[in-house]
Order: structure tokens, then sequence, then C-alpha cells
């Protein structure tokens, strides 16, 4: 907690193991997306209501003035790069699915 508000925790990135690679519908990466997005806004509040509040930013916590960098940016170039593996790999599951009724009905 800083000046009354509660700062929020960044959520981790999700382990390699834990993502099995079959294009699940409801992805770890894409529940982590979700969570940063989450986080991104909370921590855009916050800064705005330091803002407002006058406080300098050198008396923000480390945690806040870190989200200035460019950390965060190389993560969404990574979750990114996978997200489109993934929508490849669905295209190509989707196409394969469609070439074997296409077979299968004659076509």
């Amino acid at each position: 907690m800083f000046r009354g508000l509660v700062i929020p925790e960044q959520p981790k990135e999700p382990q390699s193991d834990e993502c099995c690679m079959s294009g699940c519908a409801v992805c770890v990466y894409d529940l982590y997306e979700d969570s940063l997005a989450a986080y991104r806004d909370a921590v855009a509040k916050i800064k705005a209501t330091l803002n407002s509040m006058d406080v300098p930013e050198t008396e923000w916590p480390h945690s806040l003035q870190l989200e200035n960098g460019t950390e965060g940016r190389k993560k969404d170039v990574t979750l990114s790069v996978f997200e489109q593996m993934e929508l490849e790999m669905q295209r190509r599951k989707q196409e394969k699915l469609d070439v074997d009724s296409a077979t299968l009905v004659g076509i």
C-alpha cells in the first residue's frame, strides 16, 4: 500500500511446462494476457491518481517506476509471436479437417 492506494502485483508469466501447445480454447497464455491487461489498467489508474495528488515519480514505489521501462514490451512481443504460432496451428488443423471431410464426401 502506498499513500492509501493498493499496488497490484504483476502477474507471473506462465512457465514453459504449463502450456500443452495443443491450441486449447483457453490457453494459459491467454489467461496471462488477460491478467496482464488488467494489471496494466490498474497501474495506469494508480499513476493517474498519484499524478493528481502531485506525488513526484521519484517517490513512487519501485514497481510503478519500472512500468515505464521496456520490459513489458519484450513480453508482449514474445506473447504475440506465441499467439501467432497458435493461430497458425489452429488454421492448419482446420485445413486438415476440411480436406479430410472433402475426401470423405467425395468432392
